[in-house]
């Protein structure tokens, strides 16, 4: 697990969308908060969201639902550096 980790925090400096996947249960959402928790902790939390669609606030899954989020993130929370957004269970967005 602490090479996937460190694979995710290397992919940070590129401009990449970087995709965790695997068996249910394997500890995916955990790496995810891992890496946020972390980077947080020095880029600033402005800098970094961490977004689960498993959430029960989030009724209606689209692609606009992700914009949304974004554009939120972005505005609200005003990121001073390159933000990181990083989205759990986004396989249930259809589209």
């Amino acid at each position: 697990m602490m090479l996937l980790f460190f694979i995710l925090v290397c992919n940070l400096k590129s401009n990449v969308v970087v995709s965790v996947i695997g068996v249910r249960r394997a500890g995916k959402s955990f790496i995810l908060r891992q890496v946020a928790r972390k980077i947080s902790k020095v880029w600033g939390k402005e800098n970094v969201a961490f977004v689960n669609l498993e959430d029960v606030r989030f009724t209606e899954l689209s692609p606009e639902l992700l914009n949304t989020i974004c554009e939120a993130y972005l505005e609200h929370l005003n990121p001073a550096k390159k933000p990181l957004l990083l989205v759990d269970e986004i396989h249930r967005v259809k589209g």
